[in-house]
C-alpha cells in the first residue's frame, strides 16, 4: 500500500513545481507570493493523504504524528484563497458604485477570520477533541486494499465544513470580481485559477467518505495542476508578446527622439516671431477687449510652447523632469484654460468636479500639464459632429497614496483592441495628427512613476485614466 502513498506524494510535487514557475513570472505582483503559497500547501496536502498509506512501514502513532503535522494544509487552504481574492479586488481602483456586497465578502476581515478559525482549528488537532483515532478502512474499489482514516471530533468536523461552506461563497465572489481587473492576460489566468479551485474544493470534501480513499482527490489535483499550468503558461506566452510589443515602441520612441530634435529646431525661429510681435501688440492701445482678451491666450499658448520646447530639449539631453510639489486642481484648471479654444470650436463642455479643496501631488507641472492638454484635445476631437451630447468630464479621487484622475468624454468610442495600440508613436485616426501626443504623454506619465490607459470605452464615449503618486504633505 506504501507505492500508492508513494504515488500520491509524487502527485503533489506538480503544484510544487508550478509554485516556482508562478513565482518568478508574477515576481513584483501582489500575487506571486499568495499564489505559490497556495501551490505549497496543496504538495502539504497530498503529502498529509499520502502518509495514510504507510501503514506497512511506519508506526500507528508516528502515520498520525506526521498527520496531524501536516493538517494546516488543508486548513489554511482558506484563508489564504480569501487573501488572493482581497489582494485581487482591492488592489483595483474602487469605484463609487462597487458591491458592498462583495466588497464585505472579499475583505481584510474575513481573511483574519478565517485565519483565526483555521489557527483555532490546527491548535485542536493536537488535542483529543481533534483526531482522536486512525482505523483501517477497505477501499471500494479494490479489495483487501486498505488504508488508515482519520476519526475526527464532531466539533472539528463543525468548523471544517464551516469553513469549506465559506471558501465556497468567496471563490464565486472572487470570480465575480475579476472583471475589475484591468489586465486581460491576468484576468483570464485569475478566472481559470477560481474555477479550478473551487472545483478542487468541491471535490476534496469526498475525503470525507471513507471508503473512496484519497485517490479520487490526487486525480483532481493533477486536472487542477494540468488545467493551471497550461493558463499558466498561456500567460507567459502573452507577457512575452507584450515585452516583445514594448520593444518595438521603445525604438519608435528613439525615432521620435531624432525627429523631435529636428522639429524643435524648426519651431524655435517661428515662436521667437509670434514672442516679438505679441509684446509689441500688448504695446498697442487701439486694442478692443476681445483683442486684448486674445493676446492673453497667445502670450499663455507661447509661454506654454516654449516650456514644452524646453523640456523636449532637456529630454534630449537625458534629464529626468524636476518634480515639485503642485496643486493639481490648478493644474487641471490650466489646461482646461490652454485648451479652451479648441473645446469652443469643436463645441464641447468641459466640466471639472472638485472633489477635494487641496490635491497635491509630485509633478513637474509643464509636463504633467501637457498630458492633460493632450488628453483632453483628443477627447474633445473625438465627439462626431451630429452628437447631440458634447461633455467632458473630469474628476478626481484617491486612494492607498494613489491620486486616479478619471477624464471621460462622449465621443465615438475606441474599440477594446485598440485600448494599447492608441499609445503607440504614429498611431492616430485624424487626418492631420501624427499620432505622438498619446505616446509621449503616457512615456511622461511614466517618468512621474505613474500610467495613463483606457479605463473603459463604448460608442457613447471613452474614460481615460490617469495614475500619479500623491504627494505625503497636504
Amino acid at each position: 500500500m506504501y507505492i500508492i502513498g508513494i504515488l500520491v506524494i509524487a502527485i503533489g510535487f506538480i503544484p510544487l513545481i508550478l509554485a516556482k514557475f508562478i513565482f518568478q513570472v508574477l515576481r513584483g505582483t501582489q500575487l506571486s507570493i499568495p499564489l505559490s503559497i497556495y501551490m505549497v500547501l496543496m504538495f502539504s496536502w497530498q503529502m498529509d493523504i499520502g502518509i495514510l498509506y504507510f501503514y506497512e512501514l511506519l508506526p500507528k502513532n508516528v502515520i498520525m504524528w506526521v498527520f496531524k503535522l501536516f493538517r494546516f494544509a488543508v486548513l489554511y487552504f482558506f484563508p489564504v484563497m480569501i487573501y488572493i481574492s482581497y489582494k485581487m479586488y482591492n488592489d483595483v481602483i474602487l469605484r463609487d458604485n462597487h458591491n458592498k456586497l462583495l466588497s464585505m465578502i472579499v475583505s481584510k476581515k474575513m481573511f483574519w477570520i478565517t485565519f483565526i478559525v483555521s489557527t483555532f482549528l490546527y491548535i485542536l488537532n493536537w488535542t483529543p477533541y481533534g483526531i482522536s483515532d486512525m482505523h483501517y478502512v477497505e477501499l471500494i474499489y479494490k479489495k483487501d486494499l486498505f488504508y488508515l482514516y482519520p476519526i475526527s471530533s464532531p466539533t472539528q468536523a463543525y468548523f471544517f465544513i464551516t469553513e469549506v461552506l465559506l471558501s465556497i461563497i468567496v471563490s464565486i465572489s472572487s470570480f465575480m470580481s475579476i472583471s475589475k481587473v484591468q489586465s486581460r492576460t491576468i484576468k483570464r489566468f485569475m478566472a481559470a485559477f477560481f474555477v479550478y479551485s473551487t472545483v478542487l474544493i468541491l471535490c476534496g470534501t469526498v475525503n470525507l467518505i471513507p471508503n473512496l480513499g484519497s485517490l479520487v482527490t490526487s486525480i483532481f489535483v493533477i486536472i487542477f495542476s494540468i488545467g493551471l499550468m497550461l493558463s499558466f503558461f498561456r500567460l507567459h506566452l502573452e507577457q512575452n508578446e507584450q515585452f516583445r510589443v514594448l520593444m518595438e515602441r521603445e525604438k519608435k520612441m528613439d525615432y521620435i527622439g531624432s525627429l523631435s530634435s529636428s522639429l524643435i529646431h524648426e519651431i524655435r525661429n517661428p515662436l521667437h516671431i509670434i514672442k516679438n510681435f505679441s509684446i509689441v501688440l500688448e504695446k498697442n492701445e487701439k486694442l478692443s477687449e476681445n483683442g486684448v482678451e486674445y493676446l492673453k491666450y497667445i502670450n499663455s499658448a507661447t509661454k506654454q510652447l516654449e516650456n514644452i520646447v524646453g523640456n523636449f530639449t532637456d529630454y534630449m539631453k537625458n534629464k529626468k523632469p524636476e518634480l515639485e510639489k503642485v496643486d493639481l486642481n490648478e493644474i487641471i484648471d490650466h489646461a482646461i484654460y490652454l485648451t479652451n479654444e479648441n473645446t469652443k470650436e469643436n463645441r464641447v463642455n468641459v466640466i471639472f468636479e472638485k472633489k477635494y479643496e487641496k490635491l497635491k501631488i509630485l509633478a513637474n507641472p509643464i509636463s504633467f500639464t501637457q498630458v492633460l492638454v493632450n488628453i483632453i484635445k483628443n477627447c474633445a476631437e473625438s465627439i462626431p459632429e451630429e452628437r447631440q451630447q458634447r461633455l467632458i468630464s473630469i474628476d478626481t479621487m484617491y486612494s492607498k497614496g494613489l491620486v486616479y484622475i478619471h477624464i471621460k468624454d462622449t465621443g465615438k468610442g475606441i474599440p477594446q483592441e485598440e485600448w494599447d495600440k492608441i499609445f503607440n508613436p504614429f498611431v492616430s485616426d485624424k487626418e492631420k495628427g501624427m499620432g505622438i501626443g498619446l505616446a509621449f504623454s503616457r512615456k511622461i506619465m511614466y517618468e512621474h512613476s505613474g500610467d495613463l490607459k483606457v479605463l473603459n470605452s463604448t460608442p457613447e464615449g471613452t474614460e481615460f485614466q490617469i495614475t500619479i503618486p500623491q504627494h505625503n504633505v497636504w
